[in-house]
């Protein structure tokens, strides 16, 4: 039987790599509930990038696809206590009790941000840990983790690594 709540950083989610193609992820998952398109600017080539993210509600999953990377499915976003990360659930727990439970898995250094809600009425605090070597983000919402967002790993800045 397929795994699909494993998270695995820098490879994806139990049995789907990055690099899946829309149909491949379809036939893991299921037809999305939405599939939302937005544009931006590449600053360096300065071209209109077209993006897609897909939303399965049920599943409290999001599925990432950019045009550069020819719609291969580029980053994963999990808020669901269904997932875990090494075996562990980490929803629901406090910043520091996820970072001491990462770190025997090799998680050292991070990058702390604060997110700013200001468009919520009585917003909540929210902050981003970021470990970068991993491309994997924590957030947290009220000193609790809300979301989980990982992407393949990159060689160096124009060299993605796909998972075989």
């Amino acid at each position: 039987m397929a795994n699909f709540t494993e998270i695995i950083p820098g490879i994806g989610l139990g049995d789907l790599k990055f690099g899946a193609t829309f149909q491949q992820v379809r036939n893991a998952l299921g037809e999305p509930d939405d599939i939302g398109k937005s544009e931006f600017d590449d600053e360096e080539s300065g071209e209109v990038i077209t993006s897609e993210m897909w939303t399965w509600a049920d599943l409290d999953l999001q599925a990432h696809f950019d045009e550069d990377d020819n719609f291969r499915m580029g980053m994963l976003s999990a808020s669901s206590s269904i997932y875990t990360l090494f075996g562990m659930r980490l929803f629901g727990r406090k910043e520091a009790e996820v970072i001491a439970m990462l770190q025997p898995h090799g998680f050292g250094a991070y990058e702390e941000e604060e997110i700013d809600f200001e468009d919520e009425e009585n917003a909540p605090e929210g902050k981003i840990l970021a470990f970068n070597d991993k491309e994997i983000e924590f957030w947290f919402e009220n000193g609790k983790l809300t979301e989980i967002q990982w992407a393949p790993l990159w060689a160096d800045d124009e060299t993605c690594i796909w998972p075989e």
